[in-house]
């Protein structure tokens, strides 16, 4: 700014005159013919955004394939490593305590005192499968025909807890 301010000072006879110096008009129709005919290396930051977004969703879609790939692989590794028998019976047993669950829903919608019953039947479910799943990573690294039998006697067991319950409702209401 310093430069363009001791120009002008030291130039301040040439802008004195009304009109400026011969030929001016030519010269500066010429430059700006020039200027035109430039094609400016201009990139646009709308495109860069969209470039930007286009590999973060890329890199964010290809993290997810491989988190999903990886979580398959582990349960078919895991499932083939079981038992059919042993998969059987637990998808029959979780199968049967889920519609003895929802018969709980069905009778705690009519009665409020129930809700709390049912809430603690979903979270003796919720133990006993856990409990299970690690029953099973356990017959995964002894093949002991044992560990079957107690993961089966876990949904027994909360089969008939469920249908205890159920009972009682029943005998309550």
């Amino acid at each position: 700014m310093k430069n363009l301010e001791d120009n002008i000072r030291t130039n301040h006879h040439l802008f004195d005159d009304a009109e400026p110096m011969e030929g001016h008009f030519e010269r500066f129709a010429q430059k700006l013919d020039k200027q035109a005919n430039k094609k400016p290396v201009v990139l646009r930051f709308s495109f860069i955004w969209r470039a930007a977004a286009a590999v973060l969703i890329l890199v964010a879609v290809s993290v997810l394939y491989n988190q999903i790939n990886d979580l398959n692989l582990i349960k078919t590794t895991q499932s083939q490593e079981l038992p059919t028998e042993l998969m059987e019976a637990t998808n029959y047993y979780a199968n049967l305590n889920r519609e003895k669950i929802s018969q709980l829903d069905a009778i705690s919608a009519e009665d409020p005192e129930i809700k709390e019953v049912v809430s603690i039947a979903l979270q003796e479910m919720e133990a006993v499968d856990s409990s299970s799943e690690e029953l099973k990573e356990k017959y995964i690294e002894t093949k002991d025909d044992r560990v079957i039998d107690a993961i089966i006697t876990n949904y027994r067991v909360l089969g008939d807890l469920l249908d205890h319950i159920i009972q009682k409702v029943n005998e309550s209401r």
